[in-house]
């Protein structure tokens, strides 16, 4: 399935805005919410073809959200890639077994 439509998880504005011209740079719809609550509440009711999840953010954090989104059978199978400036393999392996495809 080609990947048109995402959405982009951080608490930091700048960064939501970097990755999101970033992103429609390659035709892609961009969607952006500033926390792990709120890509939880998006989606409820929205599909997209992946998600940028950053790691660190007030509340949630983007490892439990990923282990949520996983485990609800109508969002498992959408991709999530974390990034973060955490770049030890054990993070890696972590952010894996929550479901990530990568870091």
């Amino acid at each position: 399935m080609p990947v048109r439509h995402v959405l982009v998880v951080d608490d930091s504005k700048s960064a939501r805005l970097m990755l999101r011209k970033m992103l429609q740079g390659f035709g892609l719809t961009v969607d952006t919410v500033d926390s792990a609550e709120e890509a939880l509440l998006y989606l409820r009711t929205q599909r997209p073809d992946a998600i940028f999840m950053d790691h660190t953010m007030p509340g949630a954090d983007g490892l439990s959200a990923a282990k949520q989104i996983k485990h609800d059978p109508a969002t498992a199978l959408i991709p999530i890639t974390m990034y973060t400036s955490k770049d030890e393999p054990a993070y890696q392996d972590e952010a894996r077994e929550a479901g990530a495809v990568g870091v």
